[in-house]
């Protein structure tokens, strides 16, 4: 695999077979601005190795984060929180990134990088607010009383993604 982090933008390429590569391009998306991969797709490299560009875009778009790619929840009575879900207004947001760790071969990466290496790590955390204890007093919405800590892990190898999620849930 081929892997280039750029700011908080994280690129990988694959081969995914003799004729194709694997593109995977994560970063902080979808309304609440979560780290996760925000799209994946495929292009055409006859070379043994994984393009030199893996934030080139693809011919083929496999996924696109424009739904939840982690789990959201639905509040009875206050609609859906975390993932892609804006509070009831439509603007407020009801999930936000607390961090993330980029692992490539087991070391943490904290800064720009293009390299060959055959596996990536990341994790992220999440916190994702309580939209049933909204506060309007100001004026403005504010969610401020956490629903749960998401924590997502998402290894890559090859041309595989494997996603571990877990939340906890305050007392």
């Amino acid at each position: 695999m081929r892997v280039k982090i750029t700011g908080e933008d994280l690129y990988i390429s694959a081969k995914l077979d003799a004729e194709t590569d694997i593109l995977y391009w994560f970063k902080k998306c979808m309304f609440n601005e979560l780290f996760t991969f925000y799209r994946v797709g495929t292009i055409a490299n006859s070379m043994p190795a994984p393009t030199t560009l893996p934030d080139t875009s693809p011919a083929s778009v496999l996924n696109l984060a424009y739904s939840d790619n982690i789990g959201p929840f639905n509040i009875t009575g206050y609609g859906w929180c975390g993932g892609n879900h804006p509070y009831l207004d439509e603007v407020t947001r009801t999930a936000r990134n607390v961090g993330y760790h980029i692992y490539v071969d087991g070391k943490e990466i904290k800064e720009d990088m293009s390299a060959l290496t055959k596996e990536i790590k990341i994790t992220v955390t999440n916190e994702i607010m309580n939209p049933s204890k909204a506060d309007t007093s100001s004026g403005k919405t504010l969610l401020n009383d956490v629903l749960c800590i998401e924590t997502v892990s998402y290894s890559v190898y090859r041309n595989n993604i494997q996603v571990s999620v877990s939340h906890e849930f305050p007392e």
